[in-house]
């Protein structure tokens, strides 16, 4: 204690004694506050961090590093219809945060403003994101049973698409990554599965499922299959190593989708991404960027289902649009599950999409600001798969 300070007994000096001390420490506690991560909002007005991460062949880093800029991004399905959107949005400055799923969401939960061109819409999800769609799934986004050679026998049983379902029922074991949504049909398989459902495991760069596969640490996992043939073309193993085998709920998602933080920033970050989704598919050179974009990796049917998506971008809102059901919160899951089915059946008969069940009428001012931005932004109640 400093000698030169003189301390009074008694109830009134102690109590001017703490105050004194309270008011010494306010500023340091003010300064701990601010350099604590659970601080950080993430980047100023006017700049969109992107999460980002190395998944060849959708995203990929050509450098072996994240990109720093957007000139740096490949032209995989998600990279390159990235750098095509951040050319019409000059108005953002952009940055790009390597992350995996688990790093992103504790972010989110702590107040940054992110956002992802990787996010799955779920109805969990949409509790602290908010959600558009740019483009409808791709070749790229079929989803196979991935095990190794010497195990096809074990899974002969399941006939000429595995059943996710009778899959999880069975013996054998598989290891899936923590976090990751793999569409709604998969993602009810899973978490209707309980405590037979694998192990989820946080992974990497450094600890790539398809590396413990071919380990023999499990029997199965599932991803894409672009991207198992990516990944064995990198480590130099032969193609037939690993089969890919067809999944019955194999199509990951009814639509491609952006997702930004649900904050105040966020929400508006993803209205500018919806306006620049749109611009694009409005562009009189939309030939020449799909062509730069998707190229030998189109086939017929793609090109038309891309076609008649983004004519129809180009001219209404996100929420005029054939949404799949994550995006009409309103309805109950029987609903969207049966809109849902139309949509798949008139798009494979080359018929326009249609409409689904417009949102509920929301009172005065809100419904119209709702309407007008077509983003995918009422929270759902409970937790759903991810």
């Amino acid at each position: 204690m400093n000698p030169g300070v003189r301390v009074r007994a008694g109830r009134h000096g102690w109590r001017r004694l703490s105050g004194l001390v309270l008011w010494g420490l306010l500023p340091m506690a003010v300064l701990a506050q601010a350099s604590s991560p659970a601080a950080d909002q993430g980047p100023e007005p006017g700049v969109i961090r992107w999460m980002v991460r190395d998944v060849p062949p959708h995203l990929t880093y050509p450098a072996g590093r994240p990109p720093q800029r957007a000139s740096d991004l490949g032209n995989g399905e998600i990279d390159g219809y990235l750098r095509l959107l951040i050319q019409h949005l000059p108005q953002y400055r952009h940055e790009f945060l390597d992350a995996g799923f688990p790093r992103f969401e504790a972010l989110v939960r702590q107040g940054q403003t992110l956002c992802s061109p990787l996010h799955v819409n779920t109805p969990e999800r949409q509790s602290w994101l908010y959600f558009t769609h740019v483009h409808p799934p791709l070749i790229s986004r079929q989803l196979v049973v991935v095990t190794r050679r010497e195990l096809a026998p074990r899974f002969e049983k399941f006939g000429r698409q595995v059943a996710l379902g009778e899959l999880l029922q069975s013996e054998l074991v598989g290891l899936l990554p923590r976090d990751r949504s793999y569409g709604p049909k998969a993602d009810a398989a899973l978490q209707g599965a309980g405590p037979r459902a694998p192990k989820t495991v946080v992974t990497g760069r450094q600890s790539h499922l398809l590396a413990m596969l071919l380990a023999q640490r499990m029997d199965y996992t599932l991803d894409y299959a672009s991207a198992v043939d990516e990944y064995l073309k990198s480590v130099a193993v032969a193609p037939g190593e690993l089969l890919k085998l067809p999944l019955l709920e194999g199509v990951s998602t009814a639509l491609a989708t952006y997702a930004c933080s649900r904050t105040p920033e966020g929400r508006k970050q993803i209205e500018a991404i919806d306006q620049a989704a749109r611009k694009l598919a409005a562009d009189p050179q939309r030939e020449a960027w799909i062509q730069a974009w998707r190229g030998a990796a189109q086939d017929d049917s793609e090109r038309q289902r891309l076609k008649r998506y983004l004519d129809e971008r180009a001219r209404r809102p996100a929420d005029r649009l054939s949404l799949p059901p994550h995006a009409c919160h309103h309805e109950s899951a029987a609903q969207t599950r049966s809109a849902l089915t139309r949509w798949r059946d008139r798009q494979r008969a080359g018929l326009p999409a249609g409409r689904l069940a417009r949102p509920a009428r929301l009172p005065g001012r809100a419904h119209a600001r709702r309407g007008a931005r077509g983003l995918a932004a009422a929270p759902a109640a409970g937790r759903g798969a991810r």
